[in-house]
């Protein structure tokens, strides 16, 4: 390999926040991102999360949606835009092979219910990254 190359490898990398409203409500917010790195040795890592998060050279947003608690509810993004918020944190942030992203969001549906197939078109979504890949290289 060229030693001037540095290999670009695709990231997908999931957050869950948790946010509470000026009435108490309880959210989780989950946003999924895209993210390349330049790291050389990518093939070698034993865990994908041993990357460092500010390694990245860039990142684009894939999608995000709001699971409000006690209602078990999606909220539409005019409703999640709209949350008064007191208090967020993050609690979760993961990272994944980008090819996991069905895997990934399967599991989202299991937890967050079958709904979230209406609101996010995750073969929609995985065609409008693998464009963006191909224009940024």
């Amino acid at each position: 390999m060229d030693n001037n190359v540095q290999p670009i490898k695709f990231v997908l990398k999931r957050i869950v926040n948790d946010i509470t409203d000026e009435d108490e409500n309880s959210y989780n917010q989950i946003e999924y991102y895209l993210v390349s790195y330049n790291v050389e040795d990518f093939d070698d890592l034993i865990e994908i999360s041993d990357i460092d998060p500010a390694e990245f050279d860039w990142e684009y947003q894939l999608f995000e949606f709001t699971y409000k608690y006690g209602s078990s509810k999606l909220l539409d993004k005019k409703s999640a835009e709209n949350i008064e918020i007191d208090d967020s944190e993050e609690i979760e942030h993961d990272n994944f092979l980008f090819e996991k992203l069905e895997e990934i969001f399967e599991n989202d549906i299991k937890e967050y219910g079958e709904e979230l197939k209406n609101i996010v078109d995750i073969e929609k979504i995985k065609y409008s990254a693998l464009n963006y890949i191909n224009n940024k290289l």
